[in-house]
Formats: C-alpha cells, sequence, structure tokens
C-alpha cells in the first residue's frame, strides 16, 4: 500500500487506529489511545507512558473528525519546509470539504460616511 521507501514507524502511523479505549487500561480515565511511540510503532494510552519514557513520542490530536498532529511535531521528524497551512485546506475543487466559504460583507470605501462608524445597528 506504501512505498517501501517510507520509514516503518511512518508506515504503521498511517495505518494505525486511534482514540479506541486501551486494552491493558481498559478501567482507568483517559484511556485512549492518542500517544504514538515511534520506536514501538504502536499507539498507547497515557497509562502506558512510563514504559515508553525514554522514547520518540508523537501525540495524536482530533480535529474534525480526523487523526492530525501539529506542524511543529511533525517538523521534529521528517523534513516539513514546504508545507504550508492552505496546502492542508485547499484542494482541486476550492476550499476542502472539511471547510466552509466565508460569505462576507464588504467593509465601507474610505472617505464614506459609513467609513469606521459602528453603531449597535450595523
Amino acid at each position: 500500500m506504501f512505498s517501501s521507501h517510507l520509514p516503518r514507524w511512518l508506515q504503521v502511523l498511517l495505518t494505525e487506529k486511534f482514540f479506541n479505549a486501551c486494552i491493558i487500561h481498559e478501567d482507568a480515565k483517559k484511556n485512549e489511545k492518542n500517544i504514538y511511540c515511534l520506536d514501538c510503532c504502536i499507539s498507547i494510552c497515557p497509562n502506558c507512558l512510563s514504559p515508553h519514557s525514554s522514547h520518540r513520542l508523537l501525540q495524536i490530536r482530533r480535529y474534525v473528525y480526523h487523526d492530525v498532529i501539529r506542524l511543529d511535531d511533525a517538523t521534529r521528524l521528517m523534513d516539513c519546509a514546504f508545507v504550508q497551512v492552505n496546502d492542508l485546506l485547499r484542494t482541486e475543487d476550492g476550499v476542502s470539504k472539511f471547510l466552509f466559504e466565508c460569505n462576507f460583507l464588504p467593509l465601507p470605501e474610505a472617505g464614506s460616511e459609513d467609513y469606521g462608524l459602528v453603531t449597535p445597528d450595523s
């Protein structure tokens, strides 16, 4: 499925399931698996952290029902120099299906009588 030139940790990360309950800590609070151990190539919950304390860990977050990582976190692992937020949000058809176009009212022209005037009725 993935190219063999990808590191193993990345191949597994892209197929791993997150935010499922941890089987080991089934009765514990905060038992959702939202941490990925790059050294072991597994997802873990916050209760599983102690054996992995010296490992490279990546926090997985939820955004609009998708598993995501922060760009700052990804930068520690790979070259993200050409990653731009617009690249992540835009598609060939315009705005990503996870975003909506924002329709807005134009601002008054500079020098018009309404310029800079904000009232409770405006």
